[in-house]
Parts: C-alpha cells; structure tokens; sequence
C-alpha cells in the first residue's frame, strides 16, 4: 500500500474573497464615528439596515462591496432606548459614502 501524503495533504478550494472579509469582520479593526443627525435605513436597499440617531457611535469596516457597520454605543435622546446597541449590519459602499459618511461628526 503506497501513502499518499496523508490528511490535508491536497488543497481545499477555497473563495479567498470572502475568506479575506471574515478575517477582517474577526481581526480587522474598525473606524469609530460619532453621528451628528439621524440617518435611517431603506428597507428596500437594505433590509437589515438599523436607523442612526444623533449621537449613536458607530464602528464601520470597508469590505468588499460593502461596509459593516455597528452601533458601539447607542444615544438615548427622545427618552429612546430601542435596543439598537451592538447592531451590526451590511450596506452598499455606494450608499455609505453617499448617506452615512456625511453625517459623521
């Protein structure tokens, strides 16, 4: 019987892009904004994207085509307290530098 190198001995396919885009949601670090007036999400466009209040402090990382954001520390202006804390969602880079990008402080 002839060995053939072992476990693991043969590459794996892989899809490096989105290999590369959890390492940076793990390990890469983040820009830390602070909103200056509310910013809210489309529904349509992107489904699991969380409203911005003035004062929320967002974390935001550029991926591939898209940039995640996380709210680190939530406002609480209005008497609001909705439990947007530590959300995280994915919009279009397009629609980051357009909308979001402006109303950081």
């Amino acid at each position: 019987m002839q060995w053939h190198g072992g476990k693991g001995s043969k590459q794996r396919t892989t899809d490096y892009s989105a290999y590369n885009d959890n390492m940076e949601k793990i390990f890469g670090k983040g820009n830390k904004e602070t909103i200056q007036w509310d910013v809210y999400g489309d529904d349509y466009e992107c489904p699991n994207a969380v409203d911005l209040m003035e004062d929320d402090v967002i974390e935001w990382k550029q991926l591939s085509n898209t940039v995640q954001v996380k709210i680190v520390q939530e406002c609480y202006s209005v008497g609001e307290a909705s439990g947007r804390g530590g959300s995280v969602f994915e919009i279009p880079t397009e629609k980051f530098e357009i909308e979001y990008k402006p109303a950081f402080k």
